[in-house]
């Protein structure tokens, strides 16, 4: 499922056009996810429902939202996320707080990991959020890229262009503990 899926299959059914896909922690990733009623249960999933919508929308018309309800979202279904290069505003519904957040922590050892692995970009917008312990594709890439010693090795041939924009992270809480 996805836009790099090379396993066949049938394309999803046209989405009804909404304002955001909802995620929680309590949620059900499953066919039809992501409303209020039912909402994802991760990042990773809403993501694709996201992406799906957003190819079946018009040219010019908005993107829907992403929008993170009140909980932790952690482990692998919700960080080191793959954007698939479409606009996007990931958000937490209540705005900058503790209540809502992102942990992109590795175990063992507490180490820092991905919020987004690939398709960060100008075009992406991450608001409201608490995100611990999380390094963005830019960050990640940018500065290895430059490196002349970790160029190829760290970053890979492609690397991190310097023409490259970041994603814009608006009013989150960035903790390091």
């Amino acid at each position: 499922m996805g836009p790099r899926c090379s396993v066949a299959g049938p394309v999803p059914p046209a989405a009804p056009r909404r304002a955001a896909v909802v995620v929680s922690p309590s949620g059900v990733d499953a066919d039809g996810c992501g409303s209020t009623r039912r909402p994802c249960a991760s990042v990773r999933h809403a993501l694709l429902v996201h992406f799906w919508e957003w190819a079946q929308r018009a040219e010019g018309e908005a993107a829907a939202e992403v929008v993170l309800l009140r909980g932790r979202y952690a482990g692998a279904a919700n960080t080191a996320l793959e954007l698939h290069g479409v606009p996007l505003v990931l958000r937490g519904l209540e705005g900058a707080s503790e209540l809502t957040e992102i942990d992109c922590t590795r175990e063992p050892g507490r180490q820092w990991g991905a919020l987004f692995a690939a398709g960060e970009g100008a075009n992406v917008t991450v608001h409201g959020l608490t995100l611990r312990m999380c390094l963005t594709e830019s960050q990640m890439h940018g500065t290895l890229a430059d490196h002349p010693q970790h160029a190829a090795q760290v970053a890979g041939a492609a690397r991190w262009p310097a023409y490259r924009a970041g994603a814009t992270f608006e009013s989150n809480i960035w903790l390091s503990d």
